[in-house]
């Protein structure tokens, strides 16, 4: 009778501790998967967050460190999360972007339920990076009917410094 109880009080526990795992999930240190500090590491960060996906969800762990990336695609029950003194710098190559019918940032989700970023580490995505401030986002580049002013909008050869600037072209 003693035995049985203590195999069932086992039991509790070993489920228990399988319960806290699916709804915590585990977690996916982004250096396991080969992501190195100071280098391009987008398919080591992607590899880490499809494994937390298809495992069930969790978190994916971005530790202290600085670490390149171009398009990540986060995915339903994955947590990316920034350990202090983490950077998850953007890669100044636009060839690193995922392309579809528009060009997708840094990181990317659709049709996702679940997703978030925690942490006390650090996103720079690098914006300004990507626009030249020297120059206006011109007329030919959007369509001016669709503005307030119309065909007033930035006449051409007047230089605005509020903006908009125009997106630097891809090399």
């Amino acid at each position: 009778m003693t035995l049985n109880l203590v195999t069932l009080k086992i039991s509790s526990i070993l489920i228990l501790i399988l319960l806290a795992h699916n709804v915590f999930g585990a977690e996916y240190n982004i250096v396991d998967f080969g992501a190195k500090i100071n280098e391009k590491s987008t398919a080591a960060i992607q590899n880490a967050v499809n494994q937390c996906f298809d495992d069930g969800g969790g978190k994916v762990i971005v530790p202290a460190g600085k670490f390149i990336t171009g398009t990540i695609v986060l995915k339903s029950r994955v947590n990316l999360h920034l350990e202090a003194g983490a950077i998850l710098e953007a890669s100044l190559n636009l060839d690193d972007y995922i392309s579809t019918f528009r060009t997708h940032g840094m990181i990317f989700s659709e049709d996702a339920i679940g997703v978030s970023i925690t942490g006390e580490g650090t996103i720079h995505a690098r914006g300004i990076e990507f626009y030249d401030p020297a120059q206006n986002h011109t007329y030919e580049e959007f369509d001016k009917s669709l503005t307030r002013q119309k065909e007033n909008y930035m006449p051409e050869g007047e230089f605005y410094s509020d903006g908009p600037i125009k997106r630097r072209p891809k090399p």
